[in-house]
């Protein structure tokens, strides 16, 4: 018996830390052969999407009925590559399901996002506190060198979640930024959040190192 499929939206999941969201990704990906891109800490580039696309229109092997294309912290796409996945996010074969992860709409083109069912994973992403996050940011990296380290500390702390709450609403605020000298911090934010997923990694050393790079 055949089996008759609906077409599911591309699924663009913001908020929460890049764990939470791919773990949502996988619960919406369950029973789907998936293709995933978005290597830690690196760009995706126009070349990938352009090697991964053309299978995405094939149809899925047996036993798999569905495919999926995961892309995380899709933020890392720059503009051409973003519009390289317009016609799949809007026009894909039923039996694929687009999903993207980010920190936060924002970091994405609008005719990304316009294309995508948003979905948020919780309440820590708001643009309030991503706000406020942002504006402690800037005011850290606006300090000496001596002085952002006590500032950081003082105000953020070297636990885990504060770490990655701080990164992303700095991730999130830089991105907005036409400066280039401020965008140019943005790949060494993406290190640093590779660098502590490590269990091993000493928190302190990592985070102090991006601190005085700058």
């Amino acid at each position: 018996m055949a089996v008759i499929l609906t077409l599911v939206p591309s699924i663009l999941i913001h908020g929460g830390t890049p764990k939470t969201r791919e773990e949502k990704a996988k619960e919406i990906l369950l029973d789907h052969y998936i293709y995933r891109l978005g290597e830690e800490g690196k760009r995706i580039s126009i070349e990938e999407i352009r090697e991964i696309l053309p299978h995405l229109h094939l149809l899925p092997q047996k036993p798999w009925n569905k495919k999926g294309i995961l892309i995380t912290e899709s933020q890392r796409m720059n503009p051409e590559a973003q519009n390289a996945i317009l016609k799949t996010l809007e026009e894909h074969p039923p039996f694929l399901t687009f999903v993207l992860t980010a920190p936060s709409t924002r970091l994405l083109l609008p005719t990304v996002v316009s294309r995508c069912l948003i979905e948020m994973v919780n309440e820590r992403s708001s643009n309030e506190e991503n706000e406020e996050e942002f504006a402690l940011a800037q005011k850290i990296f606006g300090a000496t060198a001596g002085q952002r380290l006590a500032i950081f500390e003082d105000k953020v702390g070297y636990e885990q979640q504060a770490i990655n709450t701080f990164l992303n609403a700095l991730e999130i605020g830089l991105a907005g930024k036409m400066d280039v000298n401020f965008t140019q911090l943005l790949p060494q934010i993406w290190r640093t959040k590779k660098l502590l997923q490590n269990p091993s990694a000493n928190l302190k050393l990592t985070v102090d190192q991006l601190l005085l790079s700058w």
